[in-house]
């Protein structure tokens, strides 16, 4: 699943108490967390009670009801902030206790400039009063505002700075240190001077300013408003306007703003800039909108679409409706992502280290023996003898009891064990003590024992847990060349000492085994069992310039019981989706990804008549298919952003070929559109007054070559005849990197005296001159280009319509292939330019794809890009997206995914 998260968790920010309600508190906190919890906690002040735990919250409900308080009585609250992976420090405010808010607020003297106000005030340890004040407007009542501060006791105030006309909401708050309260809501309009006032002119434009101090300012506008609406920003103006006050005075930063242009309430917020001319009574001011985009938002991303990811920043983080399309899908169909049928095909598949219990041979990539059991009688020897013996395995031991008398396992082991995992158990025992004797691995002593020693019928570790010795301390235990001896030897025995030696088991320790101690009718028993318990076998990630929804995995095995396991991921492996004791997996993801992974967990099956009776084999993979449901959509992954969320916005549209715009609609609500260039289509609106377009002729692809980064193939083992060309597992091998040798000695041999290298096709021929004989099996190491192409039915040899790119995080000749297919399915048309001037009537919808008249062609064209000025809006069309830009996008997608990798 998807995963969105906060690099940095930020804590509580202005934890207070909301006392407006009687006999309770409400503990709130600012809007700081985008995911995770609030987390509660209250107890009475200075108490030394243990914390009440109050609850948690949602990350969207940053507040808390606190009931059964007593009035009078002083109380501490904490809260802090926390998810899964990150607690923050708890914040505490103290003491608070309840206090009663003004009642009874009245308005009394509405005149066309003021109001008289009264309350009565109900507490005695107040720190100040408020006076909350909110406008209405024609889209409805701004948030209130901080009109005045007032001194304790305070009862009564005259506002007197009225908009005639106008209406207001009035509420008082008593405040505290912690705790507020506020009063009920008196509701008055404003007298009339006779005039209409604050009325908005259906026709030309209108501008006010809301100063801090309440006055609410009209300047006349003087000659033609600039706007400047934006794609992937936000929208702009530049009002001209006469006015003689003071601009350059404080107060009018990032002042609140309202447009209107012929009755319509432009998407206008704030004050950004005043340019004023000295010594005249004119100034230009200059409005931005959408401001709650500009704020700073980080979050880190798995992996997530990226419009439901723009969906959750634009809803977390401002009160604006995002109106977000699905993207428009071009499915590619279920495609065959990786496959391996043979060794050469295992090892191209996987990344295995050397430590991992498997091997690849004979075709198949199998669960390697990580437990080497022998019986005691079978062991090699010196000196002492096998006896039948009750309640032994197979019903006999080697009987050890004079002192140089020994016993000794050779073992070979298929990949290398670490020296921390190796570990030796033995089952042994004695009737009348132990003698002295020392076990060895490889030449190191690791346990020791004293003569007379009492030894139980039970299995012993030698591994200095039990008796005298220090464990295995030498190096990892190595596939090839000698094999590893494993010896226990007698140094001294009395003559009533015995050792019986019943089976011996060297294993790797970090896997779990039946150290079983019931025979069954066969004399034998369950365990140590010579396989693995389960291990987990993850292959190479797949990717692919699509988005991957859906995965199938189909493998070909000798065995499926156990706890044998197949599973796929779309995330790289952060999350995966698995079925147990079957050779098939067929998922939908939870979420559309960039790649696709598969992990087969192999385990252990078998039985046997002898020890150890089950567990005896290991499991294989003969094959291995995976396929991928490809989608055409964008996936912001193993990405980190950080900036203004117009910024974040804007990046996560670039990388996925969305456009955006911040709208205020007809009904005064605010909103977010998304969506991808063509998705939605409208009507120019206002008159063109200019218009050229082009059609780029020669501007269109019909066939792609893609080249990711090279690769390397290690140990190929090929037979060479002289004077034969004998294919190699990859064509375009990289000249003059190759390594040919012998794989018994590792004699590396020469090109030119030895053999003969066709590095485009990927052949290798011996010379009967050289030192390679006729028909010598030989390793071939060397590295090789991945490449892919594809071309439409348009193409027809013209390499004016053919581009080679090169993505080196693309890994597999499939994944270049894919990236070909891609970019000719987005630029296999001629392109279309157009370059469109509208008078400055035109509405604020840009995110819409548009077919003026007055251009040629029936194909609606998406909007590239706006430039403003006083003359009209001059947009920058076209049909499709470039050469370039698809590329980038592409570039960028696959770095994002090679990243995780």
């Amino acid at each position: 699943m998807p995963v969105t998260t906060q690099t940095e968790l930020p804590g509580v920010q202005n934890l207070r108490a909301d006392a407006s309600e009687s006999s309770l508190l409400t503990a709130l906190v600012d809007d700081t967390i985008t995911h995770g919890t609030y987390r509660w906690q209250y107890r009475v002040y200075n108490s030394g009670d243990d914390w009440t735990e109050l609850g948690t919250t949602d990350h969207d409900t940053n507040d808390l009801a606190i009931t059964g308080l007593t009035v009078g009585e002083e109380y501490a609250i904490r809260a802090r902030t926390e998810t899964e992976h990150a607690i923050t420090a708890y914040v505490e405010i103290s003491p608070v206790r309840l206090i009663a808010g003004p009642t009874d607020l009245s308005t009394d003297t509405v005149t066309a400039s003021s109001v008289d106000l009264s309350w009565t005030d109900n507490t005695t340890t107040e720190d100040d009063y408020v006076l909350l004040r909110a406008r209405e407007y024609a889209d409805g009542f701004e948030p209130y505002r901080e009109h005045t501060v007032l001194a304790p006791d305070t009862t009564a105030y005259t506002d007197t700075a009225l908009v005639p006309g106008e209406t207001y909401r009035y509420k008082v708050r008593v405040r505290t240190e912690h705790v507020f309260a506020d009063s009920g809501v008196e509701e008055i309009t404003a007298g009339s001077i006779g005039l209409e006032q604050g009325r908005v002119p259906a026709s030309g434009w209108h501008v006010e300013l809301e100063h801090p101090d309440g006055r609410t300012v009209r300047p006349t506008v003087a000659g033609d408003p600039e706007r400047s609406p934006a794609l992937n920003g936000l929208p702009t103006v530049r009002i001209p306007v006469e006015d003689d006050r003071d601009w350059t005075a404080s107060g009018w930063e990032q002042a609140a703003m309202r447009v209107w242009h012929d009755g319509r309430r432009e998407p206008i917020d704030e004050v950004t800039d005043i340019d004023v001319d000295v010594g005249e009574a004119t100034a230009v001011l200059e409005g931005v909108g959408g401001t709650e985009l500009e704020q700073t938002v980080e979050v880190s991303v798995d992996s997530q679409p990226g419009h439901d990811l723009a969906t959750d920043l634009i809803t977390d983080n401002t009160p604006y409706a995002a109106n977000v399309d699905d993207p428009a899908s071009n499915s590619q169909g279920e495609t065959l992502m990786q496959a391996a049928d043979s060794s050469a095909d295992f090892s191209g598949v996987t990344t295995l280290s050397s430590t991992d219990p498997v091997v690849i041979e004979g075709g198949e990539l199998a669960l390697a023996q990580s437990c080497w059991v022998t019986e005691g009688e079978n062991a090699t020897v010196q000196g002492g003898g096998n006896i039948p013996l009750s309640g032994a395995s197979n019903g006999a031991v080697h009987q050890l009891d004079a002192a140089g008398e020994y016993l000794e396992l050779d073992f070979d082991v298929d990949y290398r064990v670490p020296a921390s995992a190796i570990a030796v158990a033995v089952r042994m025992w004695e009737d009348s003590g132990s003698p002295a004797w020392t076990a060895y691995l490889n030449g190191d002593p690791i346990d020791t024992v004293s003569g007379g020693v009492g030894i139980n019928k039970d299995w012993d570790f030698l591994d200095g847990s039990t008796f005298d010795g220090d464990g295995y301390d030498g190096p990892d235990l190595t596939p090839g060349g000698n094999p590893h001896t494993f010896r226990l030897e007698v140094d001294s025995a009395a003559s009533d000492e015995e050792l019986f030696v019943d089976v011996i088991a060297p294993h790797d320790s970090r896997f779990s085994y039946t150290f079983d101690n019931t025979l069954d009718s066969n004399d034998a028993l369950a365990g140590p069992e010579k396989k693995p318990d389960e291990f987990d076998v993850v292959f190479d990630v797949a990717t692919s310039v699509y988005s991957v929804t859906d995965g199938r995995v189909v493998l070909e095995m000798d065995d499926v019981s156990g706890a044998q396991a197949v599973a796929a991921s779309n995330d790289g492996g952060s999350t995966w989706t698995e079925a147990s004791n079957t050779e098939t997996l067929d998922t939908t993801f939870g979420s559309a990804g960039s790649s696709i992974r598969a992990r087969v967990t192999l385990s252990r099956y078998g039985s046997s008549s002898t020890t150890p009776t089950q567990g005896t084999q290991g499991q294989a993979i003969d094959s291995i298919n995976v396929y991928a449901e490809l989608e055409d959509i964008p996936v912001v992954e193993n990405r980190r952003l950080e900036g203004s969320l117009v910024d974040v916005l804007s990046e996560i549209a670039r990388d996925g070929d969305y456009i955006w715009e911040y709208r205020r609609n007809a009904d005064g609500t605010e909103s977010v559109e998304w969506t991808q260039p063509g998705q939605r289509s409208g009507e120019l609106r206002g008159a063109v007054t200019n218009a050229s377009v082009t059609k780029q002729t020669g501007q269109f692809t019909t066939k792609a070559i893609v080249e990711g980064s090279a690769q390397q193939r290690s140990g190929e083992r090929v037979s060479l005849p002289h004077g034969t060309w004998v294919a190699l597992d990859h064509d375009r091998v990289k000249p003059g990197k190759e390594a040919v040798r012998d794989p018994s000695t590792g004699d590396e041999y020469t090109r030119g005296a030895d053999y003969e290298i066709d590095n485009l096709d990927g052949e290798l021929k011996a010379l009967s001159s050289g030192s390679i004989t006729d028909g010598q099996e030989v390793a071939v190491d060397y590295p090789f280009e991945t490449r892919g192409e594809y071309a439409s039915g348009q193409w027809s040899g013209d390499a004016r319509e053919l581009t080679k790119q090169t993505f080196p995080g693309l890994t597999t000749d499939r994944a270049c292939q894919q990236g070909a297919l891609r970019i000719v399915q987005e630029t296999s048309e001629p392109l279309w330019e157009a370059e469109v001037t509208v008078e400055n009537q035109v509405g604020w919808r840009l995110v819409e794809a548009i077919n003026p008249d007055v251009l040629p062609g029936d194909e609606a064209l998406e909007v590239w890009s706006v430039e403003a000025s006083p003359q009209g809006v001059r947009l920058f069309l076209g049909s499709r997206p470039r050469l370039s830009e698809v590329v980038d996008r592409l570039e960028r997608r696959v770095e994002a995914t090679s990243r995780r990798v």
